[in-house]
């Protein structure tokens, strides 16, 4: 059996997002129901969830979701290893600036970072 937080089995599906990859496992969407799920059925409720949320987005930008966005993050104020096409930067995650970079404390000070992989030391 699979675990993944915030999927309920109430009629009305719930999505969580985790950014903690060890909380997830891949599983079945037909573990959770009692029905057959068509991709073309999950698809649709996925936009319909989606393109409000793009809209807010696309009014209020990226600093109207800064603060949900970090309750999710599992590395703030954690150890992280940064790694984009031009090598790695170790550091402290302080968080996000309003731009959706990423404020890293690499101990000879702050860095914003708008690309890389993020990975837990």
């Amino acid at each position: 059996s699979c675990t993944m937080p915030g999927l309920s089995s109430a009629r009305t599906p719930r999505v969580a997002i985790s950014f903690a990859p060890e909380t997830i496992s891949a599983c079945a969407l037909s573990e959770y129901s009692q029905q057959d799920i068509e991709p073309e059925h999950i698809s649709g409720l996925l936009a319909a969830e989606l393109l409000p949320v793009l809209a807010d987005f696309y009014v209020n930008g990226f600093p109207y979701f800064k603060n949900e966005w970090l309750s999710f993050a599992a590395h703030t104020g954690k150890d992280v290893l940064v790694t984009d096409e031009k090598g790695a930067v170790t550091g402290r995650f302080l968080g996000l600036g309003d731009t959706g970079t990423l404020l890293l404390d690499t101990g000879e000070g702050q860095r914003e970072i708008a690309v890389g992989d993020v990975a837990a030391l």
